[in-house]
């Protein structure tokens, strides 16, 4: 349920991105009009939560934040946005040792039992 109707300026609520990727961000409401919150520089509907301006099929949300449902959804997100910036990183400035040291982290991740090969 998305109870917004209790939300005061300061109040934190979670962002909902309106992209496919369903980022989610922790953000505090700044203002607060007859009509709409203002969260980030972006308005939202203070009935549904729906950002204005937003279509029907990609639009951006706000929901009440609790930090029971919410913080997990953040992190996933915050992980989804390291996995992007490693896939485009170039690891070819990074010193050997590093990238070994990653590697072994990695492996240990996987569960696999990491056999060095000279």
């Amino acid at each position: 349920m998305n109870d917004l109707k209790n939300l005061k300026v300061g109040d934190f609520v979670l962002i909902r991105g309106g992209d496919f990727d369903a980022k989610c961000y922790k953000k505090p409401i700044t203002r607060i009009t007859a009509k709409y919150f203002e969260v980030n520089g972006a308005l939202y509907e203070k009935t549904t939560g729906r950002q204005r301006g937003g279509n029907e099929w990609h639009c951006a949300m706000i929901y009440a934040y609790d930090p029971k449902i919410h913080d997990k959804q953040i992190e996933e997100t915050q992980k989804l946005i390291l996995i992007r910036y490693l896939n485009n990183y170039d690891f070819k400035n990074l010193s050997y040792t590093f990238l070994k040291e990653l590697y072994k982290t990695l492996e240990k991740s996987k569960g696999v039992k990491n056999e060095e090969k000279n």
